[in-house]
């Protein structure tokens, strides 16, 4: 698997800052429930080919998906982002991610272009 990016300003792969802002209140918003977690933008926005209308897709690992269904995983996301955009969500908690990324050849192409969503 090779190295994430890691993003750092809109200019980074042509996210527009319409995007990255909310994705980084997501992010605080989130790491007030887990200080450990992590969010991967993956699709079309993190190839840079993404369209006016395209979906946001995140890859989220956090403690706080444990136990959790993956229904009130996605409303939890949903809830904590701002509205207005169409998300296509994997959370997981850290133990599932470590098993998925070796288990699922969608996860691991879908990493190996994800950029890793930083506060800077």
């Amino acid at each position: 698997m090779r190295r994430l990016a890691s993003l750092r300003t809109s200019e980074d792969r042509g996210i527009p800052s319409s995007l990255l802002l909310p994705l980084r209140r997501l992010l605080e918003a989130l790491r007030r429930l887990d200080s450990e977690v992590d969010i991967y933008l993956s699709g079309s926005y993190a190839r840079g080919d993404w369209l006016k209308d395209s979906d946001v897709d995140l890859i989220i690992v956090s403690k706080i998906f444990a136990g959790l269904e993956i229904g009130p995983r996605y409303a939890l996301v949903k809830k904590l982002m701002e509205p207005g955009f169409s998300l296509d969500v994997m959370a997981y908690s850290p133990s599932e991610f470590e098993r998925a990324k070796s288990r699922s050849t969608i996860l691991e192409d879908m990493l190996s272009y994800a950029l890793k969503i930083t506060l800077e």
